[in-house]
C-alpha cells in the first residue's frame, strides 16, 4: 500500500452496502448531521444504554429456575434448553408448558437465592429430568 493511499475504516465499507452513496459523501465531506440528527442520536445513545442496563439487571437475578439452580451456562441447563427447543416445543401442550415456566420461573428463582435447601431439593427434580430425557435420546 502506498503512503498516499487512504485506509477505509470497516464500518463505512459495511454501510457501502447499505448506501453507497452516503459514505461517498462522508469520505468527501466528512460526517456532518444536523442538530435534529444529533438529538436523535444522543437518544438513541441513551435507549442503547438503559437496554443494556436492563439485559444486565435481569440476567444478574438468574431469573430461570435451571439457572438458578445450575448457573447460566452449567451443561445441566444447556440440556434443559435443547429439551425445551426439540421435544416440549414441538407439541402445544409443551408450547403451555413453556409458558407456564416463564410465567412462574423468574419468582420462583428470587425465592431460590434465599434457601439453599430447596436449591438442593430443586436440583435432585431437575437432575432426574435431565436424565430421563437424556435416556429417551
Amino acid at each position: 500500500m502506498a503512503k498516499n493511499d487512504k485506509l477505509v475504516p470497516v464500518s463505512q465499507i459495511a454501510q457501502m452496502a447499505t448506501c453507497e452513496k452516503q459514505s461517498q459523501l462522508r469520505s468527501t465531506h466528512g460526517d456532518r448531521k444536523t442538530p435534529e440528527q444529533e438529538r436523535l442520536a444522543r437518544k438513541g445513545d441513551r435507549e442503547h444504554r438503559r437496554f443494556h442496563f436492563q439485559v444486565k439487571k435481569h440476567h444478574a437475578r438468574d431469573c430461570f429456575i435451571a439457572t438458578a439452580v445450575y448457573g447460566s451456562d452449567a451443561p445441566e441447563t444447556n440440556q434443559l434448553r435443547q429439551f425445551r427447543d426439540t421435544t416440549l416445543v414441538a407439541t402445544r401442550p409443551g408450547r403451555i408448558a413453556i409458558r407456564l415456566y416463564y410465567w412462574v420461573s423468574p419468582p420462583v428463582a428470587r425465592w431460590l437465592r434465599h434457601s439453599p435447601r430447596m436449591v438442593s431439593l430443586t436440583r435432585r427434580i431437575l437432575d432426574l429430568t435431565v436424565v430421563l430425557w437424556t435416556k429417551e435420546k
